[in-house]
């Protein structure tokens, strides 16, 4: 996708995957990082989630490395934040512990604020 172009956004108040009816998304925003506009999404873990074979969590996101998959336990939160860029797609994972997870936010939207996608042919 070349930079500057958006990825379209529908606004929800509040949502949920069928497949995934223990996972709750609110507010799906736009999110600019390093001049490219993706979305951002706060998903929580609702209570009784199906539990991951490993008995850790949630699978969130199932990634082509399962020890990278964003896991949830039951009342915790993360923020994803997705790119398009021309060589695929990229996904940022915000979390922290529960307890400090709101105030880690202002943190991780400086990190992301200073993220340079590097052409790797130039």
């Amino acid at each position: 996708m070349p930079r500057g172009q958006s990825v379209p956004v529908r606004r929800a108040e509040r949502s949920h995957n069928p497949r995934a009816p223990h996972l709750e998304s609110v507010n799906p925003l736009p999110r600019v990082v390093d001049g490219i506009t993706g979305i951002q999404i706060d998903v929580t873990a609702r209570e009784r989630p199906e539990r991951c074979p490993d008995g850790a969590g949630v699978y969130l996101i199932p990634l082509a490395n399962p020890e990278y998959s964003v896991r949830l336990r039951p009342g915790e939160e993360v923020r994803l934040v997705v790119v398009d860029l021309p060589g695929g797609t990229v996904t940022f994972d915000v979390s922290a512990p529960a307890d400090s997870y709101q105030d880690f936010l202002a943190e991780a939207d400086a990190v992301l604020d200073s993220v340079d996608f590097v052409d790797a042919d130039g």
